[in-house]
């Protein structure tokens, strides 16, 4: 399986909450692309900041464009 540091990953959209960002991590996921969810406000102190949605940099293109057509 292979290894990845957060540093090669990119973010690609910022959600909400983790339902939302659930819901595009499933139609990534659909389409063979790996992602991962990073939650920015643990402690609830910054309420703006929301669930990152990242993807590898080689992916980044391919599932902007899918999340663009499917959730948009």
């Amino acid at each position: 399986m292979e290894k990845l540091l957060a540093k090669e990953l990119v973010v690609i959209e910022i959600y909400r909450d983790a339902f939302q960002a659930g819901i595009a991590q499933d139609i990534l996921s659909k389409n063979n692309i790996r992602s991962f969810l990073e939650e920015e406000n643990i402690l609830g102190l910054n309420p703006a900041v929301g669930v990152e949605l990242k993807v590898r940099p080689k992916d980044f293109l391919k599932a902007k464009e899918l999340l663009s057509t499917t959730l948009h």
